[in-house]
């Protein structure tokens, strides 16, 4: 799954690319006919670029199950407005063997953006290799011509940057929203950060690479295989959280920044910033492997990630009840955060439409539904199962049912303005009721909480509970659970 606007969903199935759209909850459009099995995808809104990776149908080994002459191929949407039926349409953009080799092996793509040493930007798309193993960065070029714009994917071996993972395969790789970072994961303990100011493209005096570890070597999966499948960097870029299958964990780790002065070949000092990327918290005791998982766009220390099957959890990192610890949440552990959330997806699981029928779909009902993508799109998260889209509110958004896991700090300053809203208004005072020459004006009620109805009362107790980091300092004293007092 993908976001292409708050309305659109981008979708990708084994041969396909199809746009859902979230209030209809229909697709749009015909879909867009994929000749290859299809890893992963990702989407440029800006641009209306959609890219995917994966292997050609002809080339598929089956005796290894290995695939070999990987692909990459750019497409550009049109028509996607927010009409009541808009005109899709599909414009091929560039079709092209990822790397120095067509045997290269990919496993995921996504767009994203680099600094460059003079001050610009450069907009790149990040192809995750397993074989060589490293990042392929392709630039994206907009070109202007009659009619409107070109844009291209420049996939030139000349002009195409590789940023190698020295640790096996990659699985996957994100760049920060500031053009800052590069991050790579993939089957070893070890997630590589590399950038700095002037980006990760051009190796300055500037860029810096850390190394994160991942997985506890005490445990007894960490002697078996430790690996990582997902990475994801929050919106302000302070943050990357990690998934690992082997360690049925995800980790999230934070960054730190210190100013110091540096010197130039002449003597001469110049400002210099060092930063550091630090464990803040690892989530552990989930029952399966975990997988996707990104940031809440909206609130960026929101962490919302799937386990294998079923299970959505979702975090905020900021809350200080879980900053530098590891957290048991096994779904039957009770000590959990109140600001950690476990939902089964059993009842919100809605029929995509566009599943296959016949002999999979009589075989998939006999398997239990796997997870295989999650995004948000504004504050609602979305969730990609076998044949079915999972929709739901944004679990940290508030309402009345939800009260009650809020923070104590929060429900008490809720239940003071309830009864504020409850008491009795006076009128207000004579010196309103009476104009400045003593002579008296019709009366007036004051208007207050009071005044407003439940329904707005409401939306201000949404607004109030974010971020949920500011009402959960005392939380660590009182585990009380006040109901909302009646009106």
């Amino acid at each position: 799954l993908a976001p292409i606007t708050d309305r659109y969903l981008l979708v990708t199935q084994r041969g396909s690319i199809v746009v859902y759209d979230t209030i209809t909850q229909m697709t749009v459009g015909e879909p867009l006919k994929i000749e290859m099995y299809i890893y992963s995808s990702c989407v440029l809104p800006k641009l209306g670029l959609i890219a995917v990776c994966g292997c050609c149908w002809d080339t598929r080994r089956p005796s290894q199950d290995q695939h070999v002459g990987c692909n990459v191929q750019v497409h550009r949407y049109h028509g996607l407005d927010n009409s009541e039926s808009p005109e899709l349409r599909w414009e091929a953009v560039s079709s092209f063997c990822c790397g120095p080799s067509t045997t290269c092996q990919i496993n995921s793509i996504r767009f994203g953006m680099s600094r460059q040493p003079d001050g610009t930007t450069k907009q790149l798309l990040i192809v995750s290799s397993q074989d060589p193993a490293c990042a392929f960065l392709y630039p994206v070029v907009e070109q202007s011509r009659p009619g409107g714009s070109q844009v291209l994917v420049d996939h030139n071996e000349e002009r195409f940057h590789q940023v190698v993972y020295t640790k096996g395969p990659v699985n996957y790789s994100d760049a920060s929203s500031d053009g800052r970072w590069l991050v790579m994961a993939g089957d070893s303990d070890e997630v590589h950060v590399v950038g700095g100011d002037s980006g990760f493209v051009a190796e300055t005096s500037q860029y810096s690479k850390h190394i994160l570890q991942v997985g506890d070597p005490n445990s007894n999966a960490y002697a078996r295989s430790v690996g990582c499948q997902y990475v994801a960097f929050n919106a302000s870029s302070t943050r990357i959280a990690v998934s690992s299958d082997a360690e049925h964990e995800v980790a999230v780790y934070g960054l730190s920044t210190q100013a110091l002065n540096g010197t130039d070949e002449e003597g001469g000092e110049f400002p210099l910033r060092t930063y550091a990327w630090n464990l803040l918290c690892r989530y552990t005791g989930h029952l399966l492997p975990c997988y996707a998982l990104q940031f809440c766009p909206i609130e960026d220390s929101v962490l919302l990630w799937c386990m294998e099957q079923r299970y959505v959890y979702c975090v905020d990192t900021a809350s200080p009840l879980v900053q530098n610890k590891d957290i048991d949440l096994n779904i039957n552990a009770k000590d959990a955060p109140t600001t950690t959330q476990i939902v089964s997806l059993d009842k919100y699981a809605t029929p995509l439409g566009t599943g296959e029928a016949g002999l999979y779909a009589a075989f998939r009902r006999r398997l239990p539904d796997r997870i295989n993508g999650l995004c948000f799109s504004g504050d609602r998260a979305f969730v990609a199962l076998r044949d079915s889209i999972a929709e739901f509110p944004r679990l940290h958004k508030w309402s009345v049912d939800r009260h009650s896991h809020f923070p104590q700090a929060f429900r008490a300053a809720v239940k003071a303005l309830i009864l504020i809203a409850s008491a009795p208004q006076q009128r207000v005072a004579a010196a309103i009721n009476k104009s400045s020459e003593g002579k008296e004006s019709p009366s007036r009620e004051a208007v207050g909480l009071s005044s407003l109805p439940d329904v707005v009362l409401h939306k201000v107790f949404g607004y109030m509970a974010m971020p949920l980091a500011c009402w959960v300092a005392d939380e660590s004293k009182t585990n009380q659970t006040d109901p909302l007092p009646a009106q």
